[in-house]
């Protein structure tokens, strides 16, 4: 099994309906994680994202300053990432 996303064609960004169809039933679980995340950053925006061919198309939430969260479609599922700084990943550790 490959670890990239499932959409790879930088000349195709997905759509709601090429989502649904690769994450299957999994689809309503990507749907509530952005929505609680939008609700608790409520001026942050959605965007597709595509670093290159290597890893395909990725969907992140993002605020002024920061990723907040990375959704990483793949075939049947997806992966969610946070990426945290020094202040944050020590507040983590010591909660």
């Amino acid at each position: 099994m490959t670890d990239t996303s499932v959409f790879l064609d930088r000349a195709h960004q997905p759509t709601t309906e090429d989502l649904s169809k690769k994450l299957d039933s999994n689809d309503y679980l990507w749907t509530k994680i952005c929505d609680i995340t939008l609700l608790k950053y409520p001026s942050a925006k959605s965007e597709w994202n595509f670093p290159g061919k290597k890893y395909g198309w990725s969907f992140r939430i993002k605020d002024k300053r920061r990723a907040i969260i990375y959704l990483l479609p793949r075939d049947g599922f997806f992966k969610v990432a946070f990426v945290f700084g020094e202040k944050a990943m020590k507040a983590i550790m010591k909660s």
